[in-house]
């Protein structure tokens, strides 16, 4: 395969703008300062080929879309990239847009400006030309500045096993074994739940929980069976009650209708009890009835004879009191014979006047008690006859009454009550028995509809046990034949990756053989012997022992690494490498170390277009 990059122009991607750049046959040096756009012309080349990855990461160092597009800008952004293959000069035009699907691609022939029909995905331009998918070109042909690591890849075997075979043609083992890869996901996935298997599985569990359910129905409908053949029995046995219950009230109530008239004798009784009680109360009220005669009126002369006493000693005090003077002062007891004479004489008349009024008086009082006396005697004899004729009519009633009571209750009136009580009693209890028994009724037929109910809800539709069972069993013998089929295809590719580890033998020698011999050029016998194995791992001979790379240097490391990637891109290229892009790879070399390593680009360089990009104009 003939292949050149011819030139790039860049409308709008990452920091480069309106760049434009061709490029000549062989060794092709970009030496510009940090921040150019070294790194993202690399990328531009690339994207060129197989397009940008897109994805919803947020991270900009995850996320090829983000991390070059212009910005603060949602317009596409892309630019044509121009290369000669096999014979034809073409052109590469690309733009990207938000989203995969607003991505532009047309490819058109250089010569005559005819676009060319493109019969792949956008992502496949680079597979048809290098014949290697993006992860191969990246861990191949293109050596960026922070890692040249190389790991293994699908692309990388299938292209060195079909180099083992001498052919061409897609590797049979890829096609097979993604086949059978995906044949068997359809059956059972590498991880988590899913496929086939796990659905015929659930279904089994789906079945077996229906058959539970249809058993716990038939259970269900033979228990509501039982319950509704007691429930009629108990309904049964309440209507009896019920019916011998309100006979039981029947009698209670002709037997109380009999003892009515309890109520009139009870009420004469009672009336009789009374009468008895009023009868007693006058008898005591008669026997405590006796006469009082009025106390007599206090006679008044008693007052007034204390009072002429006095006067009389008054009198007399100055009659004495004038006779003593007499005998020292005549003049002087003059006065008080004379008052005494005169006092004397007015109160004699008064005295007599008194006495008449007195007189009077007791006269007067005596009368309105001899009235008061005689009202009193008349009042007494009254009250006694009123008393009297009270108790007789008393009498009389009670003994009318005890009469009737006699004619109504011959067996006497508190037999009558305890009858009347007891009938009473028994009415009281056959109801209340009746009632419970008409509720108890009355629930047992409201539980056998809704038993009723319940039964034909679950008869309307019932699921058999037994088609459910041969189901269960159709499922189980699927999930058999179906884990057979896995099981052969997963046999199947491990007979087939048996077969691909006997193809790695076959390229192993001539990828350890070209290894070998780019590290001997690089490393000026500076290392022991170095080997690779089918997973690209590295190995140096030191002191006799095969060690890790991982003990080596920064720098011998990654020249192991670069020579490792040489070595792969001649076994899967041999003589017809169509390109090589390095991003600044040798920045860890000593002097020793990058002078190899320019030797041999500049060889490699004869047969092979080498873009190498780099930020130290001195290398």
């Amino acid at each position: 395969m003939m292949f050149k990059l011819l030139r790039v122009n860049i409308f709008n991607f990452g920091k480069l703008h309106d760049f434009k750049m061709d490029f000549e046959k062989g060794l092709n040096v970009i030496a510009q300062d940090n921040g150019f756009g070294k790194t993202t012309l690399a990328a531009f080349i690339k994207a060129m080929f197989y397009g940008l990855n897109y994805n919803k990461k947020r991270k900009v160092s995850e996320n090829e879309v983000l991390k070059y597009r212009p910005f603060n800008s949602t317009e596409k952004f892309g630019g044509t990239l121009s290369f000669f293959c096999n014979g034809k000069n073409l052109r590469i035009e690309r733009f990207f847009g938000n989203t995969e699907k607003e991505q532009e691609i047309r490819l058109f022939d250089e010569d005559t400006n005819k676009q060319q029909k493109l019969d792949f995905e956008k992502g496949e331009l680079g597979l048809r030309i290098f014949k290697v998918d993006a992860d191969a070109f990246m861990r191949s042909m293109y050596l960026p500045q922070c890692s040249i690591i190389v790991e293994n890849n699908d692309s990388f075997m299938q292209k060195l096993s079909n180099l083992a075979e001498n052919t061409d043609e897609t590797n049979n083992y890829v096609k097979a074994d993604t086949s059978l890869r995906e044949y068997c996901k359809k059956l059972k996935l590498e991880r988590g739940n899913g496929g086939k298997i796990f659905d015929l599985k659930c279904k089994v569990e789906e079945k077996e929980k229906q058959l539970i359910n249809a058993n716990n129905i038939q259970t269900k409908i033979k228990d509501i069976n039982d319950e509704i053949v007691l429930c009629i029995q108990e309904i049964t046995k309440s209507d009896n009650e019920v019916q011998q219950l309100t006979a039981q009230k029947s009698k209670a109530e002709k037997e109380a209708a009999s003892l009515s008239k309890y109520e009139e004798i009870a009420e004469k009784q009672n009336l009789l009890n009374l009468k008895q009680t009023e009868i007693k109360l006058k008898e005591q009220q008669l026997d405590n009835l006796k006469y009082l005669r009025p106390e007599p009126p206090e006679k008044i002369d008693n007052v007034l004879k204390s009072k002429t006493l006095k006067q009389i000693l008054l009198c007399a005090l100055l009659i004495l009191c004038g006779v003593g003077l007499c005998f020292w002062l005549w003049y002087l007891s003059l006065p008080f014979f004379v008052g005494g004479i005169a006092l004397s004489v007015i109160f004699y008349i008064k005295c007599k006047k008194a006495e008449f009024k007195i007189k009077n008086t007791n006269q007067r009082l005596l009368e309105e008690y001899n009235n008061k006396c005689a009202q009193t005697e008349k009042e007494f004899s009254e009250l006694k006859l009123d008393i009297t004729a009270q108790l007789k009519a008393l009498k009389l009633n009670a003994e009318e009454l005890t009469n009737t009571l006699l004619i109504l209750a011959p067996e006497g009136a508190q037999k009558l009550k305890d009858r009347y009580i007891k009938a009473q009693s028994d009415l009281k209890i056959a109801e209340q028995q009746l009632i419970q028994a008409k509720i108890k009724y009355d629930n047992n037929r409201d539980k056998l509809n809704i038993s009723n109910g319940a039964l034909l809800t679950l008869n309307a539709d019932p699921p058999s046990p037994p088609d459910i069972e041969n189901e269960l069993l159709n499922l189980k013998e699927e999930i058999n034949q179906t884990e057979q089929k896995y099981n052969t295809a997963q046999l199947a590719r491990q007979i087939l990756s048996e077969a691909k580890e006997s193809l790695t033998d076959s390229y192993l020698p001539m990828l350890n053989t070209s290894f070998k011999k780019y590290v001997e050029l690089l490393a000026q016998k500076r290392l022991g012997e170095a080997a690779v194995d089918a997973q690209f791992n590295i190995t140096i001979n030191e002191a006799g022992a095969y060690r890790d790379s991982d003990y080596l240097s920064e720098g011998f490391k990654e020249m192991c690494n670069f020579a490792l990637r040489l070595s792969l891109m001649e076994c899967i290229y041999k003589d017809d490498l169509p390109l090589i892009i390095l991003d600044d790879p040798f920045v860890n070399y000593d002097d020793i170390n990058y002078s190899s390593a320019k030797k041999l680009l500049e060889q490699i360089s004869l047969t092979t277009q080498v873009i190498y990009l780099t930020c130290h104009k001195q290398r």
